[in-house]
């Protein structure tokens, strides 16, 4: 198993990598076991059970409907990524590893990409295990201070980074050449 994980910052281009590389490997190695896990998966779950009720939909509407993650819900005065951002940094408080331990157990297959790596200890728990680290920058996004925008500032344990400066054909030129990379290193070690 090869665990890749993407980070930093929100709005750099990380799910759309991802993307790039859950496609592309699902659709040129057809044999191999890809699956794409983010940290966040179970606290947006928790979150639209305690809050469906004040308008906060499932995780994956946001996947498609991407503005309304900052639109604040009248009922609570709190958008849906406040929500996340303050409900995930309590249950860190209760025990650090909180979103590690869901994302990562029990989860089979060959390649686990992991979309939302924010804080030191996600990015840690990935080196520990094996994998890797891409770090992806993209110039002029706001720069927030939450915990979750700010933990890995200064980490210099990134495998690759890459500038996403220029178009959507740019980035998966990338994905494609990694996943390639990654392929044929799994390949050589089961040989």
């Amino acid at each position: 198993m090869k665990i890749v994980g993407i980070g930093y910052k929100k709005g750099s281009g990380k799910d759309q990598f991802a993307s790039f590389m859950h496609t592309f490997i699902r659709c040129t190695q057809p044999g191999y076991c890809v699956k794409r896990v983010s940290f966040a998966d179970k606290l947006k779950d928790i979150a639209h059970q305690l809050y469906h009720w004040a308008g906060l939909e499932r995780g994956t509407y946001y996947e498609t409907h991407r503005d309304k993650k900052e639109v604040s819900l009248p009922l609570i005065g709190k958008s849906p990524r406040q929500i996340w951002i303050e409900a995930g940094n309590k249950l860190r408080e209760v025990h650090p590893g909180t979103w590690i331990n869901f994302a990562l157990r029990g989860v089979v297959a060959d390649i686990i990409i992991i979309p939302d790596v924010r804080f030191r200890n996600e990015a840690l728990a990935i080196m520990n295990q094996g994998g890797m680290l891409i770090r992806i920058d993209r110039p002029g996004i706001p720069q927030g201070t939450d915990p979750a925008e700010v933990d890995l500032d200064y980490w210099d344990g990134w495998d690759l980074i890459i500038e996403n400066n220029r178009d959507l054909v740019y980035l998966n030129s990338f994905a494609e050449s990694l996943s390639r990379k990654l392929i044929n290193d799994i390949k050589a070690t089961n040989s």
